[in-house]
């Protein structure tokens, strides 16, 4: 359909809404209850809806945010990229990358496919999915996240300083709202 390609701001916005929504709803739920299972509950939540915020930025990588550039770039850093900790240039030339050399040996997510292989692999067992969460929760995880870093280096300072921004940000509501101990 071509209305998947017009650039729709109303519609983008509405759904990066509906993702923030949840966000916080579940972290004000965490944040409320003692219980464990209600904070695995919200870390799932959250990391899900993070993944589609993800989604959203590939999105706004592709121009399909807003006709005007310098708007699509805007709503797609601020609301989408910068919070997951992701810069949109770093991303796009990527992302770019991929289009370019599709299938190829050039190809940067063939790359990324490669070295995540036999992790990522399917069939995915219920003792795998176990063995990931296990893995994460040890902090071992952090070289899947050094590896993306590598992979989609930030490519303009505001790669850089949006996301440490949003860092900040969060950090200082959660010190001023005493809600650290997230």
């Amino acid at each position: 359909s071509m209305d998947l390609v017009v650039p729709n701001s109303y519609r983008w916005l509405f759904y990066v809404s509906i993702d923030w929504m949840m966000i916080l709803t579940a972290m004000g739920l965490a944040i409320k209850s003692e219980n464990i299972f209600i904070f695995w509950l919200a870390s799932l939540i959250i990391g899900n809806r993070q993944h589609a915020l993800a989604f959203l930025g590939h999105d706004g990588s592709h121009h399909s945010v807003s006709r005007n550039q310098s708007w699509n770039d805007s709503l797609t850093c601020i609301f989408s990229f910068w919070p997951i900790g992701l810069g949109l240039q770093g991303y796009r030339r990527f992302h770019f990358s991929h289009h370019r050399h599709l299938g190829t040996s050039a190809d940067p997510e063939l790359l990324h496919k490669t070295w995540a292989a036999p992790d990522f692999s399917l069939p995915v067992t219920k003792y795998k999915i176990l063995f990931h969460v296990l893995r994460d929760l040890t902090g071992y995880g952090i070289r899947d996240v050094i590896r993306l870093v590598r992979l989609v280096p930030p490519a303009t300072a505001a790669d850089i300083l949006g996301p440490a921004a949003m860092t900040g940000v969060f950090w200082f509501s959660c010190i001023m709202t005493n809600h650290y101990e997230i």
